[in-house]
């Protein structure tokens, strides 16, 4: 009796040390991992890093500023303003073709010896007709045009790079911050089993695991970072700055049957329609100057010789070309071919800028069920999170089942915060692709 006396009380001593533990390890876990992980959001701040200039851009305009002032294409705007004047100035000419001046001297010097004399001297030029100046004027025309849709060109390209350098940037913006994040939990996470392994209510492969997973998340986090500095070393080397603009976010995009009808005034079917009209410009000014012009000669002669005194006299000219050069069928048949592949760029252009705005379009929807997917995957992994807490401070599971989660977690807010960004991305994607540049995407959708 006495033997079982004292095993009951040894029992009850080992009851009551285990309990004490048990509490040990509820105080120790009592704040939760999940509660750290809903109150860190990569959204909300920037990741602490040393640039040349801690000045932000006033918006996506700004930066938009700085990438169009790289643009080396920039200085080809100003050539076809002069090509406009000048192909007007030849419009308007009375001699677009120039002029020639002639002089002749004759003598009987060195034949008859009878003091005979002849000078001759006058000027030629080819008779403009109006088709010519007619085809001056429209390739002018055409050029003038060109000299506004071109820049417009440029600046939706410019456009383009400004988003993605921003968007890209963006997004390891959020991948770095959330890996930082996720070190600082598994470090508090290795710290608090740490504790339970040296009170020996833990086993010491439990801190190893978490140990181990430490080293992982190190290792993510140096990536993440060398990726991040990658991006801003590019970002900063087209606009100038270090950081985003507070409001990156653009304005909803129309529905798809709205958006077809911007289609036909995208800057890339403009440009392609004013190369086309600039080379049918260019077959009527072949047209023209691939047929001789009627030449003009006015000019007078004086005569004389040892009988006679000097007689004067004025002359007056006209040559006609008779029929057309031999060249001219060939001159004209190279003209057609440019106008007929014109005329294909400009069909393959409209077909690509649709199927392009179409994949955007379905890669918006996409994404935008996708986020809520993800969305949806947070919150319930938020539950097998406290879950799996709760059964660990009971003892009911082991540490790797908690890692398990825990790394399950972090990969669901992950992937949710990177599906925001994506949203984001795609919508503005969206819009270069319905050839809308920044700052234009709000007058589009008022329109």
């Amino acid at each position: 009796m006495k033997r079982l006396k004292r095993f009951s009380q040894n029992a009850e001593h080992l009851n009551a040390g285990s309990q004490g533990r048990h509490r040990y390890r509820v105080n120790v876990f009592k704040a939760g991992l999940l509660l750290s992980l809903l109150h860190m959001s990569p959204l909300q701040a920037q990741p602490s890093v040393e640039t040349h200039s801690a000045l932000a851009p006033a918006g996506l305009k700004a930066v938009l500023q700085a990438v169009i002032t790289k643009q080396p294409e920039q200085f080809e705007v100003q050539n076809y303003t002069a090509l406009a004047a000048s192909h007007q100035k030849v419009s308007q000419s009375w001699l677009p073709n120039g002029m020639n001046m002639m002089v002749r001297h004759e003598n009987d010097a060195l034949t008859d010896d009878t003091g005979f004399q002849s000078w001759e001297t006058g000027v030629s030029f080819p008779v403009a007709i109006g088709d010519q100046a007619n085809a001056y004027a429209q390739l002018g025309e055409v050029y003038q045009q060109q000299s506004i849709h071109y820049p417009q060109l440029l600046n939706l390209q410019a456009s383009a790079l400004t988003r993605q350098l921003v968007w890209e940037l963006k997004m390891a913006e959020v991948e770095w911050q959330r890996s930082q994040q996720n070190l600082g939990l598994v470090a508090a996470l290795a710290s608090k089993v740490e504790s339970l392994v040296k009170a020996g209510d833990s086993p010491k492969m439990d801190l190893v695991l978490v140990q181990k997973e430490r080293v992982q998340a190190e290792k993510a986090s140096l990536e993440a970072q060398n990726q991040y500095q990658q991006k801003l070393a590019n970002y900063q080397f087209w606009t100038g700055f270090s950081q985003l603009p507070n409001h990156i976010q653009e304005v909803q995009a129309p529905d798809w049957m709205d958006a077809q009808n911007q289609l036909e005034s995208h800057p890339q079917v403009v440009w392609a329609q004013s190369q086309l009209q600039q080379v049918q410009a260019r077959k009527q000014l072949a047209e023209t100057q691939s047929v001789e012009k009627p030449n003009l000669f006015v000019g007078a002669k004086s005569e004389q010789d040892d009988q006679t005194s000097a007689r004067t006299s004025l002359m007056l000219e006209m040559s006609f070309p008779l029929g057309k050069p031999a060249s001219y069928s060939a001159q004209i048949a190279d003209q057609n071919l440019a106008v007929s592949e014109a005329q294909v760029r400009l069909q393959k252009t409209k077909q690509q800028i649709l199927n392009q705005a179409r994949q955007a379009h379905q890669s918006l929807i996409q994404s935008q069920q996708l986020a809520d997917l993800a969305r949806q995957q947070v919150g319930l992994s938020q539950q097998a999170l406290s879950m799996a807490e709760k059964a660990y401070e009971m003892g009911e599971t082991n540490i790797q089942t908690l890692l398990q989660v825990q790394t399950q977690m972090l990969k669901a807010l992950l992937d949710s915060e990177r599906q925001q960004v994506l949203v984001q991305q795609n919508l503005a994607l969206y819009w270069q692709a319905l050839g809308q540049g920044i700052g234009q995407t709000a007058s589009a959708r008022t329109s």
